[in-house]
């Protein structure tokens, strides 16, 4: 019985340190976009066409041994109770090296990042390079 004991004990322990590393790998290598907002240096800003929105990209530096990455977040002007601020929508690593970003308003709610069509009131078309299946 004491050794039915001391077995149960050991795989049960060793579950929760295993489910419990798991975890932390996850925290880890699961960014999401919300996580980056306030992140980095502007680098440029661009209006949309009716003026209600701006687009901002930051580039955030990743020293030595990580190269840079690029965000883009919306901030909306405020307009009828829908406020954006600082929503970041297009995230890339590494950052486009020694080409410059492409951003241009299609119109409104439509903006165009390095060919990638994100509509800033649907979060099913922001973009993060982890989550790119073509990558």
């Amino acid at each position: 019985m004491n050794f039915k004991k001391g077995l149960l004990t050991i795989v049960t322990s060793g579950l929760i340190v295993l489910i419990s590393l798991l975890l932390i790998i996850y925290s880890l290598i699961n960014v999401n976009l919300n996580d980056l907002s306030g992140k980095g240096v502007l680098q440029d800003t661009f209006i949309s066409p009716d003026g209600g929105h701006k687009a901002e990209l930051f580039i955030i530096f990743g020293g030595a041994t990580v190269a840079d990455q690029e965000r883009i977040s919306i901030t909306s002007f405020k307009k009828e109770n829908q406020q954006i601020i600082d929503q970041t929508i297009y995230w890339i690593y590494p950052a486009e090296d020694g080409d410059e970003t492409q951003i241009e308003w299609k119109s409104t709610y439509l903006i165009e990042i390095n060919g990638k069509l994100i509509n800033i009131s649907d979060k099913d078309t922001y973009y993060n390079w982890k989550k790119d299946k073509e990558l």
